[in-house]
């Protein structure tokens, strides 16, 4: 069971975004961020980089970039980007 006050915290952005089975998240510190986590206040927030199946991207999948607390559910809405075709397809 979820609980809706966290959840509320992460569910925006895209419909139907989900992490591709072969991708692992990718956490980062943001050098010069000064702006704590929203939430709790966490002055360590990260960007965190993952590839993404997302139906409304060109091609279906794609990078998606946000920032994330390591202390708590908070998550900022994700940018995303198509995958590039490799030179090997039409």
């Amino acid at each position: 069971m979820r609980d809706d006050a966290t959840a509320a915290l992460r569910e925006y952005g895209l419909p139907d975004s989900e992490i591709r089975g072969d991708s692992i998240p990718v956490a980062k510190s943001v050098p010069g961020m000064k702006t704590p986590c929203p939430n709790c206040g966490c002055e360590s927030v990260m960007q965190i980089t993952v590839q993404i199946n997302q139906p409304l991207l060109r091609g279906g999948t794609g990078t998606g970039v946000y920032l994330g607390c390591p202390a708590c559910p908070w998550a900022s809405p994700m940018g995303c980007s198509a995958s590039q075709k490799k030179e090997n397809e039409s």
